[in-house]
């Protein structure tokens, strides 16, 4: 028997991390040596969470026709969510 799959409605974003050794003072400037992408959003996170307990899921939102939503769709596929309700917008 086919397991029912479950839509999630939400927001998708990539989350931009600078991993830093330490903080600058007050004031000051640091700059990181490197910058990671992640898949974020609660309605992805939720998504992704849900398919990494293998339920099936599908995420309904919208992205960016650009190369950070082509990240985003590579990684959701990456990961058995469903990405045919995501739409690329303007």
């Amino acid at each position: 028997m086919r397991r029912p799959a479950v839509v999630v409605f939400g927001d998708i974003n990539v989350d931009v991390l600078a991993p830093v050794d330490t903080f600058a003072g007050l004031g000051g400037d640091y700059w990181a040596p490197a910058l990671e992408l992640h898949c974020g959003g609660v309605g992805a996170n939720t998504a992704l969470a849900l398919a990494g307990w293998r339920v099936p899921v599908h995420l309904l939102g919208a992205i960016g026709p650009d190369p950070l939503g082509r990240f985003l769709l590579d990684h959701l596929r990456s990961r058995r969510v469903g990405t045919t309700l995501i739409q690329q917008t303007r």
